[in-house]
């Protein structure tokens, strides 16, 4: 029998939980893709991130010194992420072992606009290197344009969701619009800029309901919702585990994505799955993976106003369900793991084999 060939995932460990590592674990645990032996190494943590870097550089270095791994797949974001995978990339081209870079990062574009010339050089010369890159939608191809001399390398491969039987929901079922918002808790996210078109919609007479599940600035969240007198409308749960995730997609109307700036946004994807309408910010690229006005709403970034608007239209039973269930046989048809690891093992058996 023929020993598995093996690729090597670098990327966030478990004390960095957030979209990257979700993605990692979806790969390690992908059907599709059991051919493949799979492997995990931590390359960076929120605390001890120069021994990490360390101890992963040198769990790596191992396995290509005595060959045991056949492609090394780099999941990276932006700023310090970036030089963590300029050095990788060196390391791997040392022993001729392909990698895939796969870029997650959101803020990637302001990132690499800010640093000097020379920085840009060696970021662009390590990003030729790689075998592929991996973006999440069609957008990202302009930017990875401008560093990749062979664009043939690029490849747009999204995030996934697993498959979900439909499943017969009611909306307005306690009179409330009940709205979601998961995701880090912020300013970069549109958190406040949702909590303020709910004091709109609460003024007007619209009868809503917040909940809001991540980590991030938790505090100031509450203290606006205070300020606001909107205490009895919101629920704000701080991080939430995958069951009370999956309660929440399950007894809220409609998922808000509000983003200021976002790279593709995994969250849309589930509560599409869920069978929820959705409404992303129209910064970023997160306004590819919905169909506005069909599967969900693409609303102006930093608009709070105008979010209040859209969330009045969306009080509507019917409407609702109707873009519900476009949006659920869309993820079906593009989004759900068997769709898109076709993508993915097309690409590792051209360049393992």
């Amino acid at each position: 029998m023929n020993k598995k060939k093996c690729i090597c995932h670098l990327g966030p460990g478990e004390q960095s939980p957030g979209g990257m590592l979700s993605v990692i674990k979806s790969f390690l645990k992908n059907p599709f893709l059991k051919e493949y032996e799979q492997i995990h190494i931590a390359t960076v943590s929120p605390t001890r991130k120069i021994t990490t870097f360390l101890k992963g550089s040198l769990k790596l270095l191992y396995l290509l010194i005595t060959k045991k791994v056949s492609l090394v797949y780099i999941h990276m974001s932006e700023g310090g992420s970036c030089y963590r995978t300029m050095v990788f990339i060196n390391l791997c081209k040392l022993f001729s072992t392909p990698v895939v870079v796969h870029s997650h990062g959101s803020e990637i574009e302001v990132w690499y606009s800010n640093i000097n010339k020379f920085l840009k050089t060696k970021f662009n010369n390590a990003m030729n290197k790689a075998n592929a890159i991996v973006v999440l939608t069609p957008g990202w191809v302009c930017f990875w344009k401008q560093i990749v001399r062979n664009t043939k390398k690029i490849h747009v491969i999204p995030n996934y969701v697993y498959h979900r039987d439909y499943q017969t929901r009611t909306y307005l079922s306690n009179g409330y619009l009940n709205i979601l918002f998961l995701g880090y808790i912020g300013e970069r996210k549109g958190t406040y800029d949702l909590i303020k078109a709910t004091k709109i919609l609460v003024d007007s007479g619209i009868p809503v309901k917040i909940h809001i599940g991540g980590n991030g600035e938790i505090e100031k969240c509450n203290q606006l919702i205070e300020k606001l007198h909107l205490i009895e409308y919101a629920n704000v749960y701080g991080w939430i585990n995958k069951e009370k995730k999956e309660k929440l997609l399950n007894i809220c109307d409609i998922l808000v994505l509000p983003s200021k700036y976002e790279s593709f946004g995994i969250v849309l994807l589930e509560a599409m799955n869920h069978q929820l309408p959705v409404i992303c910010g129209s910064n970023g690229y997160s306004k590819e993976i919905i169909e506005d006005g069909h599967t969900g709403v693409v609303a102006p970034s930093e608009d709070a106003e105008k979010l209040a608007e859209i969330l009045k239209n969306m009080y509507d039973e019917e409407r609702l369900k109707n873009m519900g269930d476009k949006g659920y046989k869309h993820v079906e048809q593009n989004y759900i793991e068997e769709v898109v690891s076709c993508s993915i093992r097309n690409l590792l058996e051209l360049l393992i084999n």
